[in-house]
C-alpha cells in the first residue's frame, strides 16, 4: 500500500496483481493499457561531453516545459535518468513520443517538434 497510493493518486494509475501469471499489468483510470518503453541518448546518436548535455537539456528545460508539452500532447510521461529515458503510455502515443525524442536529440528546434507534434495528435484525433 506504502507504493500503491502515492502512484494511484499522482499518476492515476491503477495496479493489479496476477498472483498466477506473477505479472503486475498496469491500468490508467480509462482502462486503456499501458506499456513500458526505455532508452538511452546513445541508442538515438552518439554524443559526447557538451553535446550530451545540450541534447539532455532540450528535453529538460528550465521548468521542464518541453517535456511536460510533450507529455501533455501524447498523454504519456517521461521519466529522464540521466542519459536513459523511460517512456509510460499506450503503444500508439509512444511511438508518436519515441519519434518526437528522437528528433529533439538529433538537433531539431523545440519548436518545429512541437508543431509537428501538433499535427500528428490532430490527425490521431479526427481518426478517432
Amino acid at each position: 500500500m506504502d507504493i500503491y497510493i502515492p502512484i494511484y493518486k499522482q499518476v492515476k494509475i491503477d495496479i493489479h496483481m496476477n498472483l498466477k501469471a506473477r505479472k503486475i499489468p498496469l491500468l490508467d483510470l480509462g482502462l486503456n493499457k499501458l506499456y513500458d518503453n526505455s532508452f538511452e541518448i546513445k541508442d538515438v546518436k552518439t554524443l559526447r561531453g557538451d553535446h550530451l548535455s545540450r541534447a539532455v537539456g532540450k528535453l529538460s528545460d528550465k521548468g521542464c516545459k518541453t517535456k511536460f508539452a510533450i507529455e501533455n500532447a501524447t498523454k504519456t510521461k517521461i521519466f529522464i535518468t540521466d542519459t536513459k529515458i523511460d517512456i509510460l503510455g499506450s503503444f500508439a502515443n509512444i511511438k508518436i513520443l519515441g519519434d518526437s525524442l528522437c528528433s529533439l536529440i538529433l538537433g531539431s528546434l523545440v519548436d518545429k517538434v512541437n508543431s509537428k507534434l501538433r499535427q500528428v495528435i490532430a490527425r490521431l484525433a479526427e481518426r478517432f
